[in-house]
């Protein structure tokens, strides 16, 4: 995910000149990548979270250029994926506790 942060958005042909909205354009192209890599069905590192909740952030950014377009302000925008990090958080504290229970634990 580091490279799709660090990456510097192209704004040539887009037609945005305000400083506000080139920063909205520039979250919503890394929102989207995000959603490609992870999130995505049969994307390349697709993580665990419900269908429901998949289904619910594919609504909203499954197609490129309906999804720049769409009205959402930053608050919103960066707090999209909080629940998918809740959700895969909780599997991975599941299989820590696992791993705590096992005899192996204190060597590793």
């Amino acid at each position: 995910a580091s490279s799709i942060i660090e990456e510097e958005e192209n704004y040539e042909g887009v037609g945005i000149v305000d400083k506000q909205a080139k920063l909205l354009y520039a979250v919503k192209v890394k929102a989207y990548k995000i959603f490609e890599k992870y999130v995505a069905v049969d994307s390349e590192f697709e993580i665990n979270i419900s269908s429901a909740q998949r289904k619910k952030i594919s609504d909203l950014v499954d197609d490129y250029q309906q999804w720049i377009a769409t009205n959402v302000n930053m608050q919103d925008l960066l707090l999209m994926f909080e629940p998918c990090k809740v959700e895969v958080y909780s599997h991975l504290l599941f299989s820590f506790h696992r791993l705590r229970s096992t005899t192996n634990y204190p060597v590793i």
